[in-house]
């Protein structure tokens, strides 16, 4: 049997919309195709639309949160896979549990049957009820709906879930099986209107590596999307049930494509995440951003201009993220790219534009965003870390060819030599090489000892600004370690 996945496999409702368009009638479209319907590819990446970004998710195992008011479809979307997908309920031969929330689930509640049951068994004519685990444990998919509409404190018990486990009787036991399993939770991020009956615990919420918050117009479902979905559906305002269907062998097998691919990340994906894990740790007021508050320290530092509110430092809109949110940004950066292809195997993909997009994403609802700042944005943070991680990737693609260049000669056990040309030997070069412009040149060491009269070495890696670079020097001098042991990896 072939287990390789198909996009056309991984469509929801533009099976719909093509069967619409092409003449069938709604009485043959209802039932027969899932009907999540949103293209809008304004906030994706590689002709990916917002569908796609939860579905990468999915494909990568990582815990997706859908944001956005009532009525948007976040349920509906997550409803769909879970039938489409995952064959629906686990107790029912599928591989799949919901779990809709109220304030009085409690997961690990024997008599609402999630993931503890009864079992009686007959002991010297007496019924003895016993706790035990639920098949529902070994399911691959976990849909939680509304996940804010339980108190505050009552969500701690989804924590051990989102970490992977069931802890019964002091033990932790695995969800899901072969290496997978995929959890996708609704919620309203209480940025609108209407809110969640509760607070959304925000340490629940930096347990979602990928938050996709459809009030933002960026993730919306489009103008056509609206009017055909119009078309093709009953007026029934609840939830559409999608036909059931089992393709789970094949997520599993494109999971583990996903995660073997990520651990060869090129030397321009490990750049950026290098860059994202020790440039935003930089203060150049402290050396380095600590404790959670390290905003605070924003405020009145002599590095941030006159009037931060309108044009604050780059290092003051983002905190260092955590190791968490970065392994998600990798993972999900190698989980765009292969959905990206299986969706059109000639896309042009820039890994770093990727790698941006995937932190963007993974980030936006993480507590190291500037909260002076969020202010600014009404509670809208998705276009505040889309601002900021424009800003970050700008800053980064001004250095990308000295980062490339370092750390590619220290790959090969080399040392790269970063000169400033005098005004003779700049004028020789801008004549022999149009692309040069002036500026910092990297020479291989061969070449500086015949110009080194007519230049000066500089070090463009410097610590002394608000991303920090400094970390270059050090990546490099454990990359020519690896480099005496043979390997270039």
């Amino acid at each position: 049997m072939n287990n390789e996945l198909t996009y056309e496999e991984l469509k929801l409702g533009e099976q719909a919309r093509d069967a619409f368009l092409s003449g069938a009638s709604i009485e043959n479209i209802n039932g027969k195709y899932p009907i999540y319907l949103n293209t809008n590819t304004r906030g994706g990446i590689a002709g990916l639309n917002t569908t796609d970004l939860a579905i990468a998710g999915i494909l990568a195992g990582i815990p997706v949160l859908l944001g956005g008011r009532y009525g948007t479809g976040k349920s509906q979307l997550a409803s769909d896979i879970y039938s489409y997908y995952f064959n629906g309920p686990k107790l029912n031969d599928g591989e799949a549990v919901r779990i809709d929330v109220n304030p009085s689930t409690d997961i690990l509640d024997p008599t609402q049957n999630i993931y503890t049951k009864y079992s009686i068994e007959n002991q010297n004519g007496q019924l003895l009820p016993k706790i035990e685990l639920s098949q529902n444990v070994r399911a691959l998919f976990h849909f939680i709906d509304e996940i804010n509409r339980t108190p505050t404190q009552k969500q701690n018990q989804f924590y051990p879930q989102l970490n992977g486990h069931i802890t019964h009787e002091g033990q932790d036991h695995e969800i899901g099986h072969d290496d997978y399993r995929a959890i996708i939770a609704t919620a309203n991020l209480g940025n609108g209107l209407y809110t969640g009956t509760f607070d959304f615990d925000p340490a629940l919420k930096n347990r979602f590596g990928i938050c996709i918050d459809t009030n933002y117009s960026m993730f919306e479902p489009t103008e056509d999307d609206r009017g055909l979905i119009s078309l093709i559906t009953e007026a029934n305002p609840g939830i559409k049930s999608a036909p059931k269907r089992d393709i789970t062998k094949k997520i599993i097998e494109a999971n583990r494509q996903i995660r073997q691919n990520s651990l060869n990340l090129d030397i321009y994906d490990q750049a950026v995440l290098w860059y994202l894990e020790e440039g935003l740790r930089t203060c150049r007021k402290n050396e380095a951003k600590e404790a959670e508050n390290w905003f605070e320290e924003c405020r009145e530092c002599s590095n941030n201009p006159e009037n931060p509110e309108n044009n604050p430092a780059l290092c003051s809109l983002i905190g260092s993220p955590v190791q968490r949110t970065l392994q998600a940004t990798r993972k999900y950066a190698v989980a765009l790219s292969y959905l990206a292809r299986l969706k059109n195997p000639q896309v042009e993909i820039d890994g770093t534009d990727l790698m941006f997009k995937a932190f963007e994403l993974t980030s936006a609802y993480q507590p190291f965003l500037n909260p002076d700042i969020e202010e600014k944005y009404r509670g809208h943070r998705g276009k505040m870390m889309a601002d900021i991680n424009s800003k970050l990737k700008e800053d980064f693609m001004e250095n990308q060819k000295y980062i490339i260049a370092e750390l590619d000669h220290a790959r090969n056990g080399e040392k790269a030599i970063f000169i400033e040309p005098d005004k003779k030997l700049e004028k020789i070069l801008k004549m022999n090489d149009n692309s040069y412009h002036g500026g910092t040149l990297v020479l291989p060491k061969e070449i500086y000892d015949k110009l080194k009269d007519n230049c000066e070495i500089v070090d463009p890696f410097s610590s002394q600004r608000n991303i920090g670079l400094s970390w270059v020097r050090t990546r490099s001098k454990l990359l020519k370690e690896r480099a005496k042991s043979g390997s270039k990896k």
